[in-house]
């Protein structure tokens, strides 16, 4: 299965200096009980301090130079489903094109969201595809008010572009569902896959903005998430895993300081993952041995709010690591004014 992001083999990183200021933090130990999917895992979590420098070549600022693009690469567009801006995005490179599924949303009027297509040949010059190609479901479904937030895979095996994405319902909140593709333009949806978690625990209130990985090695899929209770905005990481995609063992919170992993876009390489996330304002970097257990260089933060189309916020960063280009790409949300109006940035750094 083809991960839509280029394999990168181990290698030794130049190093840059930066004056960004260190952030300490605290990994979490998980014990995890494999059972068959669909079920429950019941795990033991206990904070563990973690060094996995010598198994996790970093990419973060401490070994690479991340530079932006001066001006957004996708922005919102005439048509009132996408008028309101664009946001959340997934990036993959099939057979050397590259194809972005951004969030749209609506305007005037409620600013109801979908999911719209754009491809390029360099991941900076975009041709938006006419129309969405997903929208929201009828009353009464789950993403019934907003389908948005992506993640998405190619299977070669299949053949097939996978997605799962957040499902919006007004006073129950977001959940993940899933939809598939043959040509990643026409897509047909296949429902709830994750609900929401028991009452009380972490993701009881909402399920987004999802990020799945395909282990080759286990034969799994992983799935990293916010959960929040009903009333919060922000919440820890939840992590599942499924044999199929479809099916999905929900594990438990990874990590619950809300300072970090806003939306971690989880990336494997090898024997470690790397993780790029929203801290607030700015997007910091991690990576771990197990995906579980996270590691912070020094400096954390890789790419900061600049003085344009992101002078509020950059957020939502999703990321190939491009080894024919010797490059990490990075797309995010940047946010300008009081009002946010949102577009999609770029960012990249070299592997050489």
């Amino acid at each position: 299965r083809n991960p839509c992001r280029s394999p990168l083999t181990s290698r030794r990183w130049s190093h840059v200096t930066h004056s960004t200021a260190p952030k300490q933090g605290t990994s979490h130990v998980m014990h995890v009980h494999r059972v068959p999917y669909g079920l429950l895992l019941f795990v033991s979590v206990a904070p563990h301090a973690v060094s996995a420098q010598a198994r996790c070549p970093s990419l973060g600022a401490d070994a690479l130079e991340y530079t932006k693009h001066p001006t957004p690469v996708l922005e919102a567009g005439r048509d009132a489903w996408e008028a309101g801006g664009v946001l959340h995005v997934a990036v993959c490179q099939v057979e050397g094109v590259f194809y972005m599924y951004y969030t749209a949303i609506a305007k005037p009027g409620y600013g109801y969201r979908s999911i719209g297509c754009a491809t390029s040949q360099d991941g900076i010059n975009w041709r938006k595809k006419p129309g969405p190609v997903l929208s929201r479901g009828p009353a009464g479904e789950f993403d019934d008010v907003h389908l948005h937030m992506p993640s998405v895979l190619y299977d070669d095996a299949s053949q097939k572009f996978r997605m799962w994405y957040a499902g919006y319902q007004n006073d129950r909140g977001n959940t993940i569902g899933y939809a598939e593709s043959a040509d990643g333009l026409t897509w047909e949806k296949k429902g709830q896959v994750l609900s929401f978690g028991a009452p009380n625990t972490f993701d009881s209130g909402s399920l987004r903005e999802p990020t799945v990985i395909y282990d080759a090695r286990n034969k799994l899929y992983k799935l990293w998430y916010v959960g929040t209770m009903p009333g919060q905005h922000y919440g820890p990481t939840g992590y599942a895993i499924s044999e199929d995609g479809i099916h999905w063992g929900r594990v438990t919170a990874i990590n619950g300081d809300q300072e970090r992993f806003i939306g971690i876009h989880v990336v494997r390489i090898d024997e470690c993952y790397h993780g790029w996330y929203g801290t607030g304002p700015k997007i910091g970097y991690a990576h771990s041995v197990d995906g579980l257990r996270w590691e912070w260089p020094d400096p954390e933060i890789v790419i900061g709010p600049g003085d344009t189309f992101d002078s509020r916020y950059v957020q939502a960063p999703v990321v190939i690591v491009d080894q024919t280009a010797g490059k990490v790409r990075v797309w995010f949300n940047g946010a300008e004014g009081a009002e946010e109006t949102l577009s999609v940035g770029y960012a990249e750094a070299s592997l050489e």
